[in-house]
This record gives structure tokens, C-alpha cells and sequence, in this order.
């Protein structure tokens, strides 16, 4: 669900959208719980939404700190 940011939210609550920082939330659960490699998660890490996005920067880095 990580990339899903902006669409449909997965998890209950009153908010209908789910927005980045909840996508960066998946992502960093998944990184420490899946135990993946830094090429698996690189090949999850989305593009960014902007120039100086930091949900992306702090996505990079988490993979480059595996």
C-alpha cells in the first residue's frame, strides 16, 4: 500500500485519501520487518512528487543506510 499516497486509504479512520507521510510509514515498516536487501528496496521506492520531496529523500536514504 506504500504507493498508494493521494489514493483510495487502505487503513480505516475518517480520512478517505492517504497522504505521504503514511506511504513513507509503509515503506519504513516494511523495510525493517521484510528484512529485505537494499536492491529490494530500492525497486519500492516511488518517484518523487516534487523537487526536494522529503517523504522520497527520506525513502533514499533509508535505502542507502540498509
Amino acid at each position: 500500500m506504500w504507493h498508494h499516497a493521494w489514493g483510495e486509504r487502505m487503513i480505516g479512520g475518517e480520512n478517505y485519501v492517504s497522504p505521504p507521510h503514511l506511504a513513507w510509514g509503509v515503506f519504513t515498516g516494511m523495510a525493517v520487518t521484510e528484512g529485505m536487501s537494499r536492491e529490494e528496496l530500492a525497486r519500492r521506492v516511488d518517484v518523487p512528487w516534487c523537487k526536494g520531496d522529503l517523504w522520497f529523500v527520506q525513502k533514499v536514504v533509508g535505502v542507502l543506510s540498509e
